[in-house]
């Protein structure tokens, strides 16, 4: 059995600037030194190619916790949409309540829809929000199937970020070596 601290993975190491990348890695070094450090990018991908945003009016609706509890004004969806050349509409002045007062509370929110649905009435409210923005797209980068939950006939294109190391040896190699290590 692995314990938490005999690996440390600092992620999104490919989209962050360097020195706060290598901030974090001491920072890890410093709080377990013989844990060994992999660090991670995490490459976005999508069930579309990036050429069916060009362009387009496109509504990002993000990941809720990452964006809220991780202070960040914008994550993935918008990466890629901008990326892809995509148009995204703010959608703030579209936000339904209880939604028009995320950007109060969390101040540092970019033009980007959080995914915050977690009772029927914050539901109808993403979805409100979504559809008096009227986009082209909707671009979600949350783990659900936001076309699904909400009953959306927009077109929605489903963002991912995925798992690559840029440290050699990779995750699967280290992680095969604790075990072994475990075993003896």
């Amino acid at each position: 059995c692995l314990r938490m601290a005999d690996l440390l993975v600092v992620s999104k190491a490919d989209a962050a600037p360097a020195a706060q990348v290598d901030a974090v890695v001491a920072e890890a070094r410093a709080l377990n030194p013989r844990a060994p450090v992999l660090r991670a990018g995490s490459p976005i991908t999508a069930d579309r190619p990036a050429a069916a945003l060009a362009a387009r009016h496109v509504l990002v609706v993000e990941d809720g916790p990452t964006l809220t509890h991780g202070g960040l004004a914008v994550g993935a969806g918008h990466a890629f949409a901008t990326a892809a050349g995509a148009r995204p509409v703010d959608p703030r002045p579209f936000a339904a309540p209880p939604l028009d007062r995320l950007w109060t509370e969390f101040p540092w929110l970019g033009p980007v829809l959080p995914a915050v649905g977690y009772d029927a009435a914050q539901r109808a409210a993403l979805r409100a929000t979504i559809e008096a923005a009227a986009p082209e797209l909707v671009v979600s980068a949350t783990p659900i199937d936001l076309a699904r939950l909400l009953g959306l006939t927009l077109p929605v294109v489903r963002v991912r970020t995925a798992h690559a190391d840029l440290d050699s040896p990779g995750l699967v190699e280290r992680v095969e070596a604790l075990l072994r290590a475990r075993r003896r």
